[in-house]
């Protein structure tokens, strides 16, 4: 998913494109999810980066 979106890092959104179709892993990636993103503070997203042509 990361090369047909053209990016280099792998993303939670690409796993969860991934296990979409097997519930019980779909269950243990969301729940890990959760733990790491009550973990991290709550940030302001970054602006988005401008592509250069």
């Amino acid at each position: 998913m990361c090369r047909h979106a053209k990016r280099s890092t792998i993303t939670a959104d690409d796993v969860k494109l991934l296990v979409r179709r097997s519930e019980s892993l779909k269950a243990v990636v969301e729940a890990k999810m959760k733990l790491l993103n009550s973990l991290k503070p709550n940030e302001a997203p970054a602006p988005a980066k401008r592509k250069r042509k």
